[in-house]
């Protein structure tokens, strides 16, 4: 663009003039997730022969703005990224259910979070996404064969009967994430919220079971679009020995 002289949409911002080397300064921009070009036009005035421009001479950088947020386990087990509305964090949620294992939850707001952990009717509009990293050494502490199907590995984490949630399995289904992965995508539809879960073999002997929270009525195709991002981007980045230290070397 810059070579052919066309023009484009852009944004100019006036800083105060000269700045000698090495000193910086700060201009504050709000801008819709994309791609950008932050360039120069100033004139190159140490050669005005020339008369080049700085964005010529290289004097431009290349930036993406997201609108997503990486979630770094305290402890180092896993990374994640989420949307940046998702602004309460959860640290360890599973081991308020009782599992002993690297997970969080993050949400829209302390409510969501809350009220869910006490099995009462999410806000309306509420929602947020959760993560547990589990060693196969839970399931075979569970009973289940060395060999048993992903299927059977995930209905461990079904709803139980007269659950507190109310809530019972609509559907369920085999898929793969964008990475070819299989993954057991399952709906389950309650009285105080709504989750669909994926659950998959994160690494070899760790599955992951991520989860989408939301209000009774309040899914939406947005939604599962942010909870596949998260899947996408999760990586586990500790050592399933440890997951299993944490059942007590079980």
């Amino acid at each position: 663009m810059l070579a052919e002289g066309e023009e484009s949409a852009s944004q100019q911002f006036h800083v105060l003039m000269p700045m000698s080397s090495g000193e910086s300064v700060y201009v504050g921009v709000d801008l819709q997730p994309g791609k950008y070009a932050i360039i120069c036009n100033l004139s190159d005035l140490m050669n005005m022969d020339e008369m080049h421009t700085h964005s010529e001479l290289g004097m431009i950088q290349l930036v993406k703005v997201t609108d997503t947020v990486t979630y770094a386990d305290p402890a180092g087990m896993f990374t994640l990224d989420h949307a940046a509305a998702l602004t309460t964090v959860g640290p360890d949620i599973a081991r308020t259910f009782g599992f002993p294992f690297p997970s969080v939850a993050l949400a829209d707001s302390d409510a969501t979070i809350d009220l869910s952990i006490v099995a009462q009717p999410v806000p309306e509009g509420g929602w947020g996404i959760a993560a547990m990293f589990i060693p196969a050494a839970f399931f075979t502490h569970k009973g289940l064969p060395a060999d048993a199907s992903l299927s059977d590995l995930a209905m461990v984490f079904a709803p139980q009967p007269d659950n507190a949630e109310g809530a019972e399995v609509v559907s369920a289904s085999v898929i793969a994430i964008s990475d070819g992965t299989p993954a057991i995508q399952r709906v389950n539809v309650g009285v105080t919220e709504n989750n669909l879960t994926l659950f998959y073999e994160v690494t070899d002997g760790v599955y992951v079971l991520a989860a989408l929270l939301s209000s009774p009525v309040g899914r939406s195709d947005a939604l599962v679009e942010a909870l596949m991002m998260s899947v996408t981007s999760i990586a586990f980045t500790g050592a399933a020995e440890t997951l299993m230290a944490g059942m007590g070397g079980e």
